[in-house]
């Protein structure tokens, strides 16, 4: 492990020294050149806590909306179906996050296919892999951008360490050959070369979606492929809990840039070992997550073209940075969440209202506290605020806090989701001391209504031919009786009823029923006022069978 993070620490040293061309031997336009990696990397291992617990942590995944509260990319869209390559140093192809995914293997270098030339001897594929195309759902570390992507893994990097653009060139014309549908690569280097460039141009011809690193020179020279026309070239973004996203100043800034994404600590597949997870960052780790989600685009609506994916990712990105297109963000910070409802749902913009709030409410102080549990469209979060917490407070949970006799307006508002506008409503609160004496002499009075209406006793049944006669006893104070009788003792099947309305009788007869079956019986009173019926409580059930 020391050996592997020095290896690694010493690739990523020469990145930043060299303006990440790492040994460039080959002048610009000659037959081949060398590119370099564009990652940070370590080997964590990963808690599998939960939301709250891990906001933070799986910052790219929550906090851009993939997963969450609410409806999330991943409910529109998983990758399933969807074909994508990494291009890279290979993969640790038995990692418990990457095994189900891997469907195929090219070493570019040695040109041998099958995923047992592909071994990843630094780490840098696999985290990678791991960040574009992770195993979701399987009880497991993390996931992948795209869970449930075919992911094919193509090994560029030779013996020495270096990925030479010839390699690489013929590591796109493979992943292009078996139907990949995007592409993802993560190296850079200074240097154009014909035969690099006539392989993107060969993947673009066939409808495929590039992403590449934008590179970590923290100068506005020219990357390469990033700067190939018809790629999607892609900055680095850190993060911090309280200020959210921000640009990482060693990335490269210039007109290449397309979109920026998440490029601090986001978990992939360790390359010395089969279940430990490792993180990477910088715009080696931007560029597969970018290419996730032009696979969820693409698994959410099939039919798009690699074009029109790649406009719904630059469209729906949020700005950032100076207003509208910048060489830092480009068009701005990748939206996986507005990206794959903009595939799914066919629409740029959805308004949206809030339900499940009353437009007032009048509560007893004694009451204490109540929950509002409002609804809406899309995801997000709910936000409440109180006008006058002297009266109520609310906290971010919807939970009310009745203070004192008086009103207050409670507020509830849910941001921008998605393609999802935001959206708010305020609800009028009112809270009283307790009832005065006339309305307890009220409550009081509809009490004893209630004791009024006992049980009905003495419930007799005698069966009849195909009939039978239900009798019982006289109580007081009901207006009329309310008889059932059905063929299971639920009253779910063959279910009658009789009502009748005048105390004095105490017997009725059911005629018609189907006879050498049994018939369970029930009574109840009422009371009627207002033209309304108050019912009692049913008696016990009694049951006869019919001749």
């Amino acid at each position: 492990m020391r050996k592997f993070a020095k290896k690694c620490a010493a690739i990523m040293l020469a990145v930043l020294l060299l303006g990440g061309a790492v040994m460039e031997r080959i002048p610009v336009g000659a037959e081949d050149a060398v590119q370099s990696y564009d990652m940070f990397l370590n080997d964590p291992e990963i808690a599998s806590g939960k939301y709250t617990s891990n906001l933070d942590k799986y910052h790219y995944i929550y906090s851009l909306g993939l997963s969450g509260p609410g409806l999330t990319a991943w409910d529109y869209a998983t990758g399933k179906g969807i074909k994508a390559a990494v291009i890279d140093s290979g993969a640790n192809t038995d990692h418990k996050e990457l095994a189900a995914n891997i469907k195929g293997g090219y070493n570019a270098v040695t040109e041998q296919e099958g995923i047992a030339y592909v071994a990843d001897d630094d780490g840098h594929g696999s985290i990678c892999a791991g960040i574009l195309g992770g195993v979701g759902n399987n009880g497991f570390g993390a996931s992948g951008v795209a869970p449930e992507i075919d992911l094919y893994i193509v090994r560029v990097i030779d013996n020495d360490g270096l990925a030479w653009t010839a390699n690489t060139a013929r590591g796109i014309r493979w992943a292009v050959d078996q139907g990949c549908r995007v592409i993802s690569i993560s190296l850079s280097g200074s240097s154009w070369t014909d035969h690099y460039e006539e392989a993107v141009r060969y993947a673009v011809e066939h409808d495929v979606v590039i992403v590449c690193s934008g590179g970590n020179t923290g100068t506005t020279a020219k990357r390469y492929p990033a700067a190939y026309e018809g790629t999607i070239g892609v900055s680095a973004l850190n993060y911090d809990s309280k200020t959210g996203y921000s640009i990482n100043q060693t990335c490269t800034h210039n007109s290449d840039i397309d979109v920026a994404a998440p490029g601090s600590n986001l978990y992939g597949a360790s390359c010395t070992s089969d279940t430990e997870l490792a993180a990477g960052g910088l715009t080696s780790a931007a560029a597969p997550y970018v290419a996730g989600v032009a696979a969820l685009v693409l698994s959410a609506d099939p039919s798009l073209s690699a074009e029109e994916c790649t406009k719904i990712i630059k469209e729906t990105a949020t700005d950032a940075g100076a207003p509208g297109y910048d060489e830092w963000y480009g068009h701005g910070i990748i939206n996986p969440l507005a990206a794959v409802q903009r595939a799914k749902l066919k629409k740029t913009s959805i308004s949206r209202s809030i339900s499940g709030v009353a437009a007032s409410y009048s509560k007893k102080l004694s009451a204490k506290s109540f929950r509002l549990q409002p609804r809406t469209e899309g995801s997000g979060t709910f936000s409440y605020s109180s006008d006058n917490p002297s009266v109520a407070a609310v906290d971010q949970s919807g939970n009310v806090k009745l203070k004192k006799a008086g009103t207050a307006r409670i507020t509830i508002s849910i941001g921008q989701s998605g393609i999802y506008r935001p959206a708010s409503l305020t609800t009028k609160l009112t809270v009283t001391e307790e009832g005065t004496g006339s309305e307890k002499s009220t409550a009081a009075k509809k009490k004893s209504e209630k004791v009024a209406l006992k049980k009905v006793k003495g419930v007799t049944v005698q069966a009849g031919r195909r009939s039978l006669t239900v009798r019982w006893k006289r109580s007081a104070g009901a207006d009329g009786y309310q008889v059932w009788i059905a063929r299971n003792k639920k009253f779910t099947k063959g279910k009658k009823t009789a009502l009748i309305k005048k105390n004095k009788k105490i017997k009725k007869v059911f005629r018609k029923l189907k006879k050498n079956r049994k018939y369970f019986v029930k009574i109840r009173t009422f009371v009627k006022k207002g033209g309304k019926r108050t019912y009692g409580k049913f008696s016990k059930v009694r049951s006869v069978k019919v001749r």
